[in-house]
């Protein structure tokens, strides 16, 4: 390693990584008295004006990202050697590629939370008209035991922008690639889900759906139909889930979800065991109530058509399991018959004849009838609305504003849809923001203010360093919102730090 200070500031400790485009070092921050990463972009791109340039901007936009679930841009700049770096939050424990080589694929739960906090990021940046590009298992840290952060926002689109052309900065990502992208053609946020799908579909059965190795085999693969099923290769994987991935997977874009909005519905329903809502173009938003348990999305045609390999054996056995469920309906019908007309008596004693509330409940079962609309009613009122409609209800509580405590948020199946009298409605219904008091940070260090946000249950939004005569470098000046002031839990804190006098700060780019 010939550098070991970068700017006089940043203290370059050990090589974390290298790939095409950077190496990143773990590093001190000698000013606020922190660890951090710091990604040293390789001399190449630095000789390239447009690269330069392209990646300023884009550096820029990354780091006004605030999420959870992002990895935070501290400080981007230019060297005294002319070497670009970006230094970033330092996250210790690894990523998602090194937990699924050393310790193989994860249990569904666990997956779906990395769906969904990776989601979650999506949304974030794409509401802000930022598409990451470079979604895999690699840019997925782990932050803790149920915490994941994406990194490297904004970056790829540099590279992939310049004039510089070396296959090596890209193929590494191809197995990840949506084929919009593997083809040279503009991407969306529906490429980045598409991302999304092959590491949901990674971590859930263990390897990616296409094992491609430069971007023209990715057509070539979607040409073939799509892969195996989640399911057959893991059949602990919910139904609800493996179609989720399937749908993700779907070769036309827009075959899949419309935005990260929709996906976090899906994921959060799954999992938790409850109906999907989102559905695919041209076909019904919900569907008949069933068991939670074992609801799953419609997959687009694209998918369904040529997806099955083991599809013939399938339809053989369908064939036998119908002919011989025909077999034993006449011959119920036949048996059926003589007991009412001999007059046997039943199990509790009555002739079968004479089981009018049996025959009426059977009948009742399969009565369909529309669905009152509940939603922004309060749950009281919802529940005295479907229970005389002949349905069940149960109650999903979600957080919430705290004017939608109380209130029918959604309802697992829409009103004036048809369903089963007695089937099961499921409500989600808000109780209201579970509220922290924001602790007092001025006067601690970075370190003791980020540990008593974390256990305030507030995340920090932001860092903004000052100079200042008074307050000692690394120390907190000032906060945003003040002490004392409630926030609902996972609500930002925002931050600002001296960097002492004048004198000592660094010049700034």
């Amino acid at each position: 390693m010939e550098r070991t200070l970068i700017d006089d500031r940043y203290q370059l400790r050990a090589l974390a990584g290298s790939g095409g485009m950077a190496d990143v070092y773990l590093a001190y921050d000698k000013v606020l008295d922190r660890h951090v990463a710091i990604k040293l972009l390789k001399a190449r791109y630095a000789r390239d004006e447009e690269f330069v340039e392209r990646f300023r901007r884009e550096a820029k936009s990354a780091a006004a990202l605030v999420n959870r679930y992002i990895v935070p841009i501290f400080d981007w700049g230019e060297a005294e050697d002319g070497t670009y770096y970006i230094v970033m939050e330092y996250v210790p424990e690894g990523d998602l590629e090194d937990k699924i080589k050393n310790e193989g694929r994860l249990s569904p739960g666990a997956a779906a939370e990395v769906a969904l906090q990776v989601a979650e990021a999506l949304q974030a940046a794409h509401k802000r008209g930022i598409i990451h590009r470079d979604v895999k298992p690699r840019n997925i840290l782990i932050a803790g035991s149920a915490h994941i952060k994406v990194a490297d926002f904004g970056i790829a689109r540099a590279v992939e922008s310049t004039t510089i052309s070396h296959s090596g900065d890209i193929l590494g990502s191809v197995k990840y690639m949506s084929p919009e992208q593997a083809a040279g053609e503009r991407v969306g946020p529906e490429s980045d889900l598409y991302s999304l799908g092959v590491v949901l579909y990674e971590t859930l059965t263990g390897r990616v759906p296409f094992n491609v190795t430069t971007p023209a085999d990715v057509a070539a693969e979607h040409a073939g139909g799509p892969p195996s099923r989640s399911r057959e290769l893991n059949s602990e994987v919910p139904e609800g889930m493996d179609a989720i991935a399937m749908r993700l997977l779907a070769t036309d874009p827009q075959d899949r979800y419309g935005s990260a909005d929709k996906l976090i519905e899906d994921l959060g329903r799954v999992r938790a065991g409850l109906p999907s809502v989102a559905s695919f173009p041209n076909e019904p938003s919900t569907t008949a109530p069933a068991e939670a348990a074992t609801q799953t999305l419609k997959l687009p045609a694209s998918v369904v058509a040529t997806g099955n390999r083991a599809g013939t054996r399938r339809r053989r056995v369908f064939w036998l399991l119908t002919t011989f469920a025909f077999l034993v309906a006449v011959l119920g019908i036949g048996g059926y018959s003589l007991l009412r007309d001999s007059g046997v008596p039943g199990v509790l004693g009555g002739g079968v004849a004479d089981s009018p509330q049996t025959s009426e409940g059977a009948r009742a079962g399969h009565e369909e009838v529309d669905v009152p609309s509940v939603k922004d009613l309060g749950e009281r009122a919802a529940r005295k609305r479907l229970d005389k409609a002949g349905f069940q209800v149960e109650v999903s509580p979600r957080d919430s504003p705290e004017e939608d405590a109380g209130r029918v948020l959604e309802q697992s199946v829409a009103g004036g849809n048809e369903a089963s009298v007695g089937s099961k409605i499921v409500l989600t219904v808000g109780e209201g923001p579970q509220v922290a008091r924001v602790p007092d940070l001025v006067g601690l260090t970075y370190s003791e203010a980020e540990g008593k946000l974390d256990r305030a249950g507030l995340p920090l939004g932001g860092v903004r360093e000052v100079s200042s005569e008074t307050v000692p470098a690394g120390v907190i000046s000032s906060q945003e919102p003040q002490a004392g002031s409630k926030l609902e839990r996972g609500s930002y804190v925002y931050l600002t730090t001296s960097i002492g006098p004048p004198a000592e700060t660094t010049a700034s780019f």
